[in-house]
């Protein structure tokens, strides 16, 4: 049986974001990763509000593949280096209809449903509590 851990949920709905006193100062090297979500079996997973979300173990992606990360408004743009941007596009075709999850020292930052193939090397944190709070997590993407 493959084994999937659960992490406390942190939805990119307003007002569920982790708050920036939780935050890392900007100067402060973050871990990224972006995880295939699994079924959840009844032994794992964290419920909030009848939500249950189980990740399977290993990134996908984590901080190797970015080039750089932007902080637009309460958003963080986040551009892949080349290799990075090849497996972005395999891992997007590959669960096209599916959900991924983005996450960020140990909090989930978002859980996009993917419509398509995504090949132009970027991916997209929108909704964020508050400008600060994007711009402490692309710096401390930067950082690396």
């Amino acid at each position: 049986m493959k084994t999937a851990y659960s992490l406390i949920l942190f939805l990119l709905i307003p007002g569920l974001a982790c708050s920036t006193k939780e935050m890392k100062t900007g100067a402060d090297k973050v871990t990224f990763g972006i995880y295939e979500i699994v079924e959840p079996d009844s032994q794992q997973g964290i419920y909030i509000d009848s939500l249950t979300v189980s990740l399977k173990p290993g990134a996908l992606l984590d901080n190797s593949a970015i080039h750089k990360a932007k902080q637009v408004g309460k958003n963080v743009e986040i551009y892949f280096n080349l290799e990075g941007a090849r497996a972005w596009a395999k891992i997007t075709r590959e669960h096209t209809g599916k959900k991924l999850a983005f996450v960020i020292d140990g909090r989930i930052y978002a859980l996009p449903y993917i419509n398509a193939e995504i090949r132009n090397g970027m991916a997209l944190i929108n909704g964020l509590e508050n400008e600060e709070m994007a711009k402490r997590i692309a710096d401390g993407l930067n950082d690396r």
